[in-house]
């Protein structure tokens, strides 16, 4: 479930805003294919499926914290942070078994445990100008963001064929770190 606290303060020309969340607990799914079929009208032949996957929610925050200040009237600027880090443990289990008349032939079984995490942070800065009544404005903003994933995960895989069974350990590492930086100025002329 998720829990969250937030704080938003306003004194004359500052306004403060933090807050904090996190999501604890386990998501998971589990699905069962089977295909059958005869060869030749006379050998059934079997093939069936078994996916289950869980994802555990151990270490999920969402944070954020951003002032603003009012020049006067017209102008104001904001700086805002937001964050967001998210490690998981899953797990996710394989079975594939063909059978003919009943009779197992083949079993294809993994095992994967992933340690996905995934830490994004992003700056905002933002400055704001009002010229008239009428709704003319200025708007200057500046944002940069810092988005990484990385995944570490285990694989165990076990084939039987023909009574004969063999195990095989992988590892599958990837990360990826991605780094945006952008800029908009905006200007609103409103007419009569």
């Amino acid at each position: 479930g998720y829990t969250g606290l937030r704080l938003n303060v306003t004194k004359k020309k500052w306004s403060v805003n933090v807050s904090l969340g996190t999501t604890m607990g386990e998501q998971w799914s589990s699905d069962l294919y089977n295909r059958t079929y005869k060869l030749q009208d006379t050998i059934t032949m079997q093939m069936n499926n078994s996916i289950y996957d869980k994802q555990g929610h151990t270490n999920m925050y969402y944070y954020r914290a951003g002032v603003n200040y009012r020049f006067d009237s017209t102008s104001t600027f904001g700086f805002q942070y937001n964050g967001f880090y998210n490690g998981r443990n899953d797990v996710s289990e394989n079975t594939n078994t063909i059978t003919q008349d009943d009779v197992e032939q083949y079993v294809l079984k993994t095992s994967t445990k992933t340690k996905p995490l995934s830490i994004n942070n992003n700056i905002t800065a933002n400055y704001t100008k009002r010229f008239d009544t009428l709704g003319t404005e200025l708007f200057v903003a500046a944002q940069y963001g810092d988005f990484n994933i990385k995944n570490i995960s285990n694989i165990h895989q076990e084939t039987t064929f023909g009574g004969l069974t063999t195990n095989l350990e992988k590892r599958n590492t990837n990360q990826n770190n991605i780094n945006i930086i952008s800029a908009q100025i905006d200007f609103t002329k409103v007419l009569e």
